[in-house]
């Protein structure tokens, strides 16, 4: 090489090196970590440095149906709602809502609602001397899409010694026997169609009672005092003169009891004595008596001889 282009060549492969490193030195160096510590740049301001709080996860809205939320808008003077709860449908009852409540002063009620409601309004009596609510008896309205309604009557049987045969309620309160008597099946029948209405929007189009025995002498007494509270009333077995069954009791229970006891080996005699007397009356003898009426049997004459000893 010739002196002269010596600097010259000296200075190109300086430049070369110098160009070499930046370029190699810029991408071969390490990026800063993100999660290098810093020191935060921290801004003076006159009010305290709160920590930023945690995004909150809203809760899911808890919805509430009419007919749980009814227990809150039915409102009624002397009418407390005590419960209202969605039943789910089964293989004998749809999906209703069943209402409890309480009359002033002690009368309980159920009215259920069901989803699908075919507009009408179907009560049920009682038996014996009630104290309780016809649940059994109301399933057979509501499987047909009625709203039902039964009532204990003012007084809880399960208090009773005798449970619904008994009627230790009535004694010396005759506030509870008014109820018992007529009160408390009107009452509830005026506030169950109040709930229905309260609940659909509408009035039952149709309202039906429906009792058998106590049930059916409350038909009955309704038919009488309180016509406008049905439509329709169906009855069977009315106790329609009370007195006079309470006294038929006493006598049965006095005639079978102590010497006046029939032994049950001699119930047979007596039962063919009767049938032989009055079996054929009605022109067939078939082990029947058509009309007990008119059987004309006769303990005296018509009784073996010494069968029986006369009372």
């Amino acid at each position: 090489m010739k002196r002269e282009r010596l600097p010259a060549f000296i200075v190109s492969a300086c430049l070369a090196l110098v160009l070499t490193t930046l370029l190699f030195s810029g991408a071969c160096s390490e990026p800063e970590s993100p999660t290098a510590t810093q020191e935060p740049q921290v801004t003076t301001t006159t009010q305290e440095t709160q920590e930023p709080s945690e995004t909150a996860t809203p809760s899911p809205e808890v919805t509430t149906s009419p007919c749980e939320e009814f227990i809150n808008t039915f409102e009624k003077e002397g009418v407390s709602i005590t419960s209202a709860t969605l039943i789910a449908a089964t293989s004998s009852v749809p999906e209703h809502c069943e209402v409890r409540g309480i009359i002033v002063p002690n009368t309980r009620f159920a009215v259920e609602l069901p989803t699908d409601c075919n507009g009408r309004f179907y009560m049920v009596g009682n038996g014996v001397f009630a104290g309780n609510i016809e649940y059994a008896a109301m399933q057979a309205g509501l499987s047909m899409g009625y709203a039902t309604a039964s009532t204990d009557t003012g007084h809880d049987s399960t208090l009773d010694p005798l449970g619904p045969l008994g009627a230790t309620f009535a004694y010396n309160n005759p506030e509870a026997e008014i109820d018992y008597c007529f009160r408390a099946v009107h009452q509830t029948a005026v506030t169950a169609k109040e709930i229905i209405e309260a609940y659909y929007g509408n009035q039952p189009s149709y309202s039906y009672f429906v009792g058998c025995s106590t049930g059916g002498r409350q038909g009955l007494m309704e038919a009488q005092r309180y016509p406008q509270d049905f439509d329709g009333i169906v009855v069977g077995a009315p106790v329609l003169d009370f007195t006079g069954t309470m006294i038929w009791g006493i006598w049965n229970a006095l005639a079978l009891s102590d010497n006046g006891s029939i032994p049950i080996d001699k119930l047979k005699i007596l039962a063919d004595a009767i049938y032989e007397k009055c079996d054929g009356e009605d022109g067939l003898v078939d082990g029947l008596i058509n009309n007990p009426l008119d059987c004309t049997f006769d303990p005296a004459t018509d009784l073996p001889p010494d069968s029986f000893t006369p009372a």
